[in-house]
């Protein structure tokens, strides 16, 4: 059986094996991608041909056949990971020549000659290729190769086809002697001579950094030699002989896998003399240089120039911990930004209440005036139109729209309902991509939908909420707006708390830039205190009334009833709380519920504009009575 017919009679076993879950999707497969943290099914299995293929939409480059699957997953050269796929597919692959191979070094170095066009291509000479022992060999199924023999005490020899016709299937190792654990070159550095040393992922890359008078080691690949934990396989007398070198400079090609064997070669060697050199690589498809090789091959005659820049660069580049921090010349400056003026702050913004209060009314509210750039209830100034991305897993489709449509809400609002299924996880590859695209205003109603977990666990609200909030707004997210419920016998209390505001734990109202309480005055006439319990880095506005009915079926939006002020005093605005609760209320249970003493009640209902008429309070002038701020 060929390759072909291998890959073919594997058909999705091998995936299967290796993955938690395939979930059907359209004439695709969707799976969670073993090689990043995936809560979204991001990985996509497609049939072309016969054959089944992957390709992770977040993992730069990860795609391939079920061979490179399982190479990759694995951690396998070719030729085991097809032995493994016919052993677990129970089907026999076409065996290879069984004529006899035997290495002979000085056979292989004497037609080294056949390779020399080769060498050349990549900056080495001859003399430096029979130095490293290097040869010429036929090896039975891949051709004709270049040999590359490794640390004569493991007696390991890497073989490589020189005109591979499967860019998958080029290398081999002498049988049962495979090189992911070893560092090629490096029982040829004088440490003493050479007290820097450069790291790469070929062994043809490190002869070329030799060639032109740099000590280099290489790893056989960056892929097999780090384990699927993302730590590195190679041996411990190794790495301490590379932990001798004065510098110690990272040359690993700069896709995918060798920024990630890079990561682990940082996380194992010290800090202080190691070193990354980067530089750009837009990706296969680009003209840019991938590698050492590729290096060199754009300007031969520049080569060694380049590499001292590289290595200047590296070594002035600050260290990785110092780019997580900001001294305060670094950082952003200016005013805190506003998506509506002096109310809703760009961030993170929590709005409490207890069901059925008008949390998601009132979010249509903020919706509308962000869509549109219209004022919020008439009075915040919107700076600039935004996009509106709304989802809300507990509503129907048609129940949401008629909601929409009573609000006038239309142009830049974007909404995901019950109807869709499942609630997208907030770090969604399609949600973030939209995200990125449209820059909008998220609103989650209500926030704990989007809680892997109990929303009274701070440590998985950590691990989810909170990471997949901060994870939206790095993508792009102006804000994120979470509509929560405020604890049992809110609306008994005076003075609304940001304890009392959000239910759960208090890591709710930690991650806020703002958090706002609405509580119910009167229900028939759709009335609902609003008063701000977090306010960072800006100053809150004083407590406000607004009224549903029959604003919202006439004007489309909330009438406001009550202007902030910022002269109201505490006393005040307590009183008019308990008043709006009970308007029969008497001087000893104003004073159980406010705090005031009954001979103060008077004074401070006057300076409210009350005034007690038989058992019911009154406004003292007509024009005092609330109304609707045009």
């Amino acid at each position: 059986m060929t390759n072909k017919e291998l890959k073919r009679a594997a058909g999705l076993k091998p995936y299967e094996r290796r993955l938690l879950e395939l979930r059907k999707s359209g004439r695709e497969f969707k799976a969670r991608c073993p090689w990043h943290d995936d809560t979204n099914p991001s990985l996509s299995l497609f049939e072309r041909d016969g054959e089944w293929f992957f390709k992770c939409f977040v993992c730069d480059g990860r795609k391939g056949d079920v061979i490179e699957f399982v190479k990759q997953k694995d951690n396998l050269d070719f030729r085991t990971a097809l032995e493994t796929i016919a052993a677990e597919c129970n089907v026999v692959v076409k065996n290879e020549p069984q004529a006899k191979f035997e290495f002979k070094q000085e056979v292989a170095t004497g037609r080294l000659g056949e390779a020399a066009d080769y060498l050349a291509s990549r900056g080495i000479s001859l003399g430096l290729a029979k130095e490293s022992g290097l040869g010429v060999v036929d090896f039975p199924g891949l051709g004709t190769t270049l040999a590359i023999p490794y640390d004569k005490a493991y007696d390991v020899v890497k073989f490589r086809a020189l005109h591979p016709e499967d860019k998958g299937n080029k290398f081999r190792h002498l049988p049962g002697r495979p090189s992911h654990e070893l560092l090629y070159g490096i029982d040829d550095v004088d440490f003493l001579l050479d007290p820097e040393v450069f790291i790469t992922e070929s062994e043809l890359d490190a002869l070329t950094l030799q060639a032109h008078g740099f000590a280099a080691v290489s790893v056989s690949s960056a892929t097999t030699s780090v384990g699927s934990d993302g730590n590195l396989k190679i041996l411990s007398e190794h790495l301490e002989k590379l932990e001798s070198a004065e510098r110690i400079f990272l040359a690993l090609d700069q896709d995918n896998a060798g920024l990630k064997c890079a990561s682990a070669f940082e996380r194992l060697l010290p800090s202080y003399k190691t070193f990354r050199l980067t530089w750009e690589y837009g990706g296969k498809d680009s003209d840019d240089p991938k590698d050492i090789g590729e290096l060199y091959a754009k300007s031969p005659h520049q080569f060694h120039g380049r590499i001292e820049e590289l290595r200047q660069e590296a070594i002035n580049r600050p260290p990785k911990w110092r780019l997580l921090f900001k001294a305060p010349s670094e950082m952003e400056q200016g005013e805190m930004k506003f998506l509506i003026d002096k109310f809703l702050p760009e961030g993170v913004t929590f709005i409490g209440g207890l069901s059925s209060v008008g949390k998601t009314w009132f979010a249509l509210s903020l919706a509308k005036a962000l869509t549109t750039g219209r004022n919020f209830l008439g009075l915040y100034p919107v700076p600039e139109p935004v996009h509106v991305i709304y989802l809300i897993p507990e509503s129907g489709e048609r129940s949401f729209h008629g909601r929409l449509m009573r609000m006038g809400i239309s142009d830049k609002f974007l909404s995901q309902t019950m109807n869709s299924g499942v609630p997208l996880a907030l770090d969604d590859s399609d949600l973030l991509a939209a995200v990125r695209a449209l820059k909008p205003v998220i609103v989650l109603d209500t926030a704990v939908r989007f809680l892997n977990g109990d929303e009274n666990s701070a440590s998985e609200n950590a691990r989810g909420l909170a990471k997949g909030i901060f994870g939206l707004l790095q993508a792009g997210a102006r804000g994120v707006v979470g509509l929560h419920h405020s604890p049992k016998g809110t609306n008994k209390k005076v003075e609304p708390t940001l304890e009392s505001t959000l239910r759960g734990t208090g890591d709710f109202g930690a991650m806020c830039d703002a958090v706002y309480s609405l509580k119910s005055v009167d229900d028939k006439t759709f009335e609902i205190r609003v008063q701000c319990t977090k306010a960072r880095d800006f100053e809150a506005i004083q407590p406000f009334h607004i009224q549903g009915r029959p604003y919202i079926d006439k004007t489309g939006d909330f009438g406001l009833l009550t202007k902030p002020s910022k002269t109201v005093d505490k006393e005040v605005e307590a009183l008019i709380t308990a008043i709006n609760a009970n308007q029969k209320a008497t001087y000893r249970e104003l004073q159980h519920v406010t705090g005031i003493p009954q001979s103060r009640v008077k004074t401070v209902a006057a300076k409210a504009g009350l005034i007690k008429a038989g058992d019911v309070w009154m406004p003292t002038q007509q024009e005092s009575v609330p109304i609707l701020v045009q």
